[in-house]
């Protein structure tokens, strides 16, 4: 399926939506529960940049749509819904050839990046229609995404049987979206099922997914995530603890691919401890694209024959201390890699925020990070503010300043960012936004000492949001 016809299914179910809503609208007023609702956004995205030294000059028109359609008909004693969250990106660049080497047969293109050509694509999230209570029954039918699931994402159908208030469980199968181009395909399939739990202080679900390719298993995986806000009583204003835990069955040993414990402790109304530690691992997947591939000769010896395999651990520590209508914060990281090689890295970053300066609408924003990272080191200092002029107009900037260097390597570079955003309320639901922004890479050093010449980037976004 062409990303064209993606766009033209999601124009038929917006015209769909809008056909519902009038019909409604033309048979009198509706109150209650039981109105039709459509609300989300509509953002279309225009991104323009060049630079001093290449032709590659990059236009990029992006459309976001965030649509969701409550209370859109009657059947069989339950209520309809739609949603739509998804991405159309259009590249205006061009293909056409813009340099070609002497020496080989590498053909340039103007749309081609660091990484590839960029491509006219269309990344539908969800795109589904549910039909919820038939008594404790709910139906779902589309693209769907499943958070409780550990982001299961299926061209199909779901299930959930509701328990009360408080618990459901749900069950889902179909096609499973291609994760490369986000089309429907024939060769992969998925289905799962999952249990939450919905409380006022407490949300977790567990949730069992399988996906196949060509007809084997790909991956299997267990997942569960969890909030739980702690009675605190007197010693304390607020404690929140979460979990994320995805769980890999894929080998002979389950490994987890993702997960993460975070306690976030208010002492009083102005004083915050946070905690964060992260796992990330790899795995090996069933997909050919992904497997057997050729390295380059230069990276041959670093990787190997096959995706590499490890693990990234991350410990965040956290303060903020707020005083009136601005707050001081710090937070340090610490992380660790096991995949090529077994190195770590240390992150401390600490500013000031003040979100009324002089009880005007003014906000300033000041932070320096310091990164002893994996394989190079660099400090950067970021200044930002805004101001609001009355209730249609505000006008934001930035500056930031970064210098870096390779560890056992001679490379090094300075680079500075400077940013201008603003932004005008046409009405409450429409509004624009201009943003300009200049990066300048300088003091570039290469290997064997031999220094670059400067990059000066333009770039500049404009952005037209309507909030349905």
């Amino acid at each position: 399926m062409k990303p064209c016809v993606h766009i033209a299914l999601v124009c038929a179910a917006l015209v769909g939506t809008e056909a519902a809503a009038q019909s409604v609208a033309d048979s009198g007023p509706v109150t209650g529960p039981t109105a039709t609702r459509v609300d989300g956004r509509l953002s279309l995205r225009d991104a323009y940049s060049t630079d001093n030294q290449t032709e590659h000059d990059v236009h990029i028109l992006f459309l976001d749509t965030d649509i969701r359609g409550r209370n859109l008909a009657d059947i069989g004693g339950g209520t309809l819904h739609f949603r739509l969250d998804g991405r159309f990106l259009y590249d205006l660049t061009g293909d056409e050839v813009v340099s070609q080497s002497e020496y080989s047969s590498q053909v340039v293109k103007r749309n081609e990046r660091r990484f590839g050509e960029t491509q006219t694509f269309a990344d539908v999230r969800e795109l589904r229609v549910d039909l919820e209570g038939l008594g404790s029954v709910d139906v779902g039918l589309g693209r769907q995404w499943f958070a409780s699931a550990g982001g299961a994402w299926v061209d199909g159908g779901s299930v959930r049987v509701r328990f009360g208030d408080d618990w459901s469980t749900s069950v889902f199968g179909g096609l499973q979206p291609d994760p490369f181009d986000y089309l429907p395909t024939l060769d992969r399939q998925t289905g799962g099922a999952f249990v939450a739990y919905e409380g006022l202080n407490a949300q977790s679900s567990f949730g069992y997914t399988l996906t196949v390719f060509d007809g084997r298993l790909d991956r299997h995986w267990v997942f569960s995530r969890g909030h739980w806000a702690v009675p605190a009583g007197e010693w304390a204003k607020s404690l929140h603890l979460s979990y994320y835990l995805s769980t890999d069955l894929q080998g002979e040993t389950p490994v987890v691919t993702a997960g993460f414990l975070n306690a976030s402790y208010w002492l009083n109304e102005t004083l915050n401890f946070s905690t964060h530690y992260a796992r990330f691992a790899t795995v090996k997947l069933r997909d050919l694209r992904q497997q057997g591939f050729n390295p380059d000769l230069q990276q041959q010896g670093v990787l190997g024959q096959a995706v590499n395999t490890g693990s990234y651990d991350q410990l965040r520590l956290s303060a903020t201390q707020r005083y009136n209508h601005y707050n001081l914060y710090q937070q340090i990281d610490f992380r660790q890699r096991d995949t090529i090689d077994r190195r770590s890295a240390i992150y401390y970053r600490a500013g000031v925020r003040d979100s009324a300066f002089l009880g005007t609408q003014l906000w300033l924003h000041g932070r320096v990070t310091l990164r002893n990272n994996f394989q190079s080191d660099s400090t950067e200092y970021l200044a930002e503010s805004g101001y609001r002029f009355g209730d249609s107009f505000s006008l934001e900037g930035a500056l930031i300043f970064q210098t870096g260097r390779a560890v056992g390597a001679q490379q090094a570079q300075d680079v500075y960012l400077g940013n201008l955003a603003g932004t005008f309320d046409v009405t409450p639901d429409f509004y624009l936004t201009l943003d300009y922004e200049a990066a300048l890479e300088t003091n570039v050093l290469q290997e064997e000492d031999e220094t670059a010449g400067d990059l000066l980037v333009h770039t500049v976004f404009a952005r037209v949001t309507y909030r349905l």
